[in-house]
């Protein structure tokens, strides 16, 4: 059997529907578009998107700690895909203490 394109994109996604993600056609979302997720193409990171999966992974810390993370996050110095591709792994993979002042 032959690799295509078409067989690799198509295993991806059934893998992507495996583990609960939501498909989305990329010109619905695009920027400028009424679903939009992003200001620009060159927007890597999907704010709202992450803002959702920080809640989801600790929905016991108040907000503005979930935000202060996302900030960091988001001051990543991505410009050099290869030598940063492991930079948020310590963030996401490692329990990494958020700390934040309880009221």
């Amino acid at each position: 059997m032959t690799l295509t394109e078409s067989i690799v994109k198509e295993t991806a996604l059934e893998r992507f529907r495996d583990l609960s993600y939501a498909l989305g056609h990329g010109p619905d979302i695009a920027p400028g578009e009424g679903v939009a997720e992003r200001d620009w193409f060159e927007e890597v990171m999907m704010r709202e998107r992450l803002r959702a999966a920080l809640r989801q992974i600790n929905p016991t810390i108040p907000d503005e700690a979930r935000d202060e993370t996302l900030k960091k996050v988001r001051r990543l110095d991505f410009s050099l895909l290869v030598s940063t591709n492991p930079a948020p792994s310590p963030i996401c993979a490692i329990p990494s203490p958020q700390y934040y002042r309880s009221r």
